[in-house]
């Protein structure tokens, strides 16, 4: 059994090496600086962000990943986040639908004049757990970001990570397909509960920017057109413990 334990972990390692070492190949990361890149990005948007924290995150934090995901968001795509409300909220689920569903009841009755609603939350008990028995056991799943798959507006995050906030605003503007490579990798692996997640990036794709480019306008009150024949409910980041 220790045998087998540590030729896991051992070939979890020799994976997170490869992953880290790949994480960013074949993304835009290398073209930021190129004049035509840059002017592909213009006109600027700004996206009007609706922002809801419930108790267990503090708004500095939240505030300064917004800041950070911003400029991200500028220097691959022209978009820009602005924050024009806020709001409080303990969640009464830990379900992805349910707790987008209950973002939506939250923010939608007060008032519509945003494109994006992003409530910042924590990880359930029952997270946590996973997170523990991953430990002694195999790999377990747990999501840190969701979206909703009718409108595309409505985001739910777990985790204050800029590259699962990236991956979930990116699928507001990537309908063709539900996941690709760069940021919208749909899984990462994280070796141990207390590591930051490996081989990941914050980056995009070459053929995904170009959808996002493509969707840059888009209109946030109008359903999105999702290229696949059952929406799932809720496109999601999973990350391997």
């Amino acid at each position: 059994m220790k045998n087998k334990k540590f030729l896991f972990c051992l070939l979890a390692a020799i994976t997170a090496l490869v992953l880290a070492s790949c994480a960013s190949v074949g993304t835009v990361q290398s073209r930021l600086e190129d004049d035509q890149f840059k002017m592909q990005n213009l006109p600027v948007r700004t996206l009007r962000v609706c922002v809801v924290t419930d108790p267990g995150r503090k708004k500095d934090s939240v505030a300064g990943l917004l800041r950070e995901v911003s400029l991200s968001l500028a220097e691959q795509v022209g978009i820009r986040l602005e924050t024009v409300m806020t709001a409080d909220m303990t969640f009464e689920t830990s379900g992805q639908d349910g707790m987008i569903n209950q973002l939506y009841k939250k923010v939608f009755a007060r008032r519509s004049d945003f494109d994006i609603a992003i409530a910042f939350t924590s990880f359930s008990t029952g997270d946590y757990l996973l997170k523990l028995l991953s430990l002694v056991t195999v790999p377990l799943p747990v999501w840190h970001g969701a979206i909703d798959d009718t409108y595309r507006r409505y985001i739910v995050v777990k985790s204050l990570d800029k590259q699962v906030l990236i991956h979930e605003i990116f699928h507001a503007f990537i309908f063709a397909r539900a996941h690709g490579g760069g940021v919208m990798r749909a899984v990462s692996l994280q070796p141990l509960p207390f590591m930051r997640p490996v081989g990941t990036t914050v980056f995009l794709t070459e053929s995904d920017r170009k959808e996002v480019l493509l969707n840059k306008w888009r209109n946030f009150s109008e359903p999105a057109t999702i290229a696949k024949a059952e929406p799932t409910g809720a496109e999601s980041s999973i990350i391997w413990h």
